[in-house]
């Protein structure tokens, strides 16, 4: 197989398999995440750059080929398709790697730790194609590998890393542990969302004490802490708490978190909100509370601070809510606390992060930077510019994009 030569663009196919429902906007499909929405943007914004984009999903039943917004999806097999034991190999990566052969691109890129990471970093070892890994989450970067559980599963990641044309990650702290922890340099690109404002200043101001609301968005899972949230609705029964998202299984963790909260008269359950939907979440909240104790950099922050929403948080990536004033950051439940208080009860402060986040926002996190950024790296790797194997060229850590530091901390 040779390289097809194009005086555009390069062709970039992204591996994506549960990013169906972030690209086609069907809402009936349980998982959808912040990498795929992430990933659905970035497809879809390089297509306005000139390069020709596709990318790779599970069957839902969608035709073998669509095309949205100029995004070719190509199919692979159902999520649950082939008999245990041997579905690793058949359907999965027999099917995988017929799509990566179906659209010929010229780079290929891939997002999160999973066996896809290897399984896409062999076939581009022999077909000599440039192959892109991108930091997700910080357990990407963690050497003790918690989200992969098998053997298997371990060693075809870090082969995947090793085999990599670059490494992209979110932000310094994982370009560090992935240079401490798995000897490779990595390019930082922070992630991007699209401006809800069209580059207006926000109108956003803090609601009057009795309709005060706290908006929680996420994934249902131990690492998102929800139990967190319950327990300072419990606590805080003149507030009103907005919990957007659910499990991805009913697990007994995740229908204990149900029950618990229906007997919680202020905390309302809204289940999965399709993202194009999540506007108006934002928009009647006046604090975006986290609860997690593990993240990447979360969708959700850009979404909140891109309309001027302050951020109480229990994990700040690179410091920055902290170093930039968008927000408090907590350490524990009782700080948790007693953070999203203070901001209630000080108007000014709270107007204060509403600007900063906004202002933050704006000057680092624009999809249409992160997208040009992104295209940069896919021309560098145009054919004949980059060699492979464990001899790959790797770039040194770009240095991270930040707001002017405006204080630490509380301010007093």
């Amino acid at each position: 197989m040779v390289y097809l030569m194009h005086s555009v663009k390069p062709h970039i196919c992204f591996v994506a398999p549960n990013a169906y429902a972030a690209i086609s906007g069907r809402h009936d499909l349980s998982h959808i995440g912040g990498a795929e929405v992430q990933q659905a943007m970035l497809a879809k914004g390089l297509v306005q750059c000139g390069h020709e984009v596709d990318i790779i999903t599970l069957d839902h039943g969608q035709p073998h080929v669509e095309c949205y917004d100029g995004v070719r999806t190509l199919r692979m097999c159902k999520p649950n398709a082939g008999y245990p034991g041997l579905k690793f190999l058949h359907p999965r990566l027999t099917s995988l790697w017929s799509a990566l052969s179906r659209s010929n691109a010229e780079v290929y890129y891939q997002r999160t730790t999973g066996v896809e990471t290897g399984q896409v970093a062999i076939w581009c070892h022999f077909h000599k194609r440039p192959f892109l890994f991108a930091v997700a989450n910080d357990t990407n970067c963690d050497p003790r590998l918690p989200d992969l559980k098998r053997v298997h599963e371990r060693w075809l990641y870090r082969w995947g890393l090793r085999h990599t044309a670059r490494v992209i990650c979110q932000t310094q702290s994982q370009a560090a542990a992935m240079r401490d922890h798995f000897d490779r340099d990595s390019i930082v690109i922070p992630n991007g969302a699209r401006d809800p404002l069209n580059g207006t200043p926000p109108t956003k101001l803090l609601s009057s004490g009795p309709t005060r609301r706290i908006l929680w968005v996420g994934r249902f899972g131990s690492k998102k802490r929800l139990e967190w949230l319950l327990t300072l609705a419990e606590h805080c029964q003149d507030l009103a708490f907005d919990v957007a998202g659910d499990g991805n299984h009913d697990d007994p963790y995740v229908t204990g978190l149900k029950t618990r909260a229906q007997h919680i008269p202020n905390v309302f359950l809204h289940g999965r909100v399709p993202h194009g939907q999540m506007g108006e979440f934002y928009d009647r909240a006046d604090l975006l509370v986290s609860t997690s104790h593990v993240e990447g950099f979360p969708n959700t922050f850009l979404e909140a601070w891109s309309r001027g929403l302050p951020t109480v948080s229990t994990f700040d990536p690179d410091n920055v809510i902290q170093n930039n004033t968008l927000g408090l950051v907590a350490h524990s439940l009782k700080q948790l606390k007693e953070e999203v208080e203070f901001l209630f009860r000080t108007p000014n402060q709270w107007l204060t992060c509403s600007r900063r986040a906004r202002a933050y926002f704006l000057n680092n996190h624009s999809i249409t930077t992160t997208v040009q950024s992104l295209s940069s790296l896919l021309c560098s790797l145009a054919p004949g510019q980059v060699n492979h194997g464990d001899d790959v060229p790797v770039s040194t850590n770009a240095p991270a994009v930040h707001a002017p530091t405006a204080g630490r901390g509380r301010p007093s």
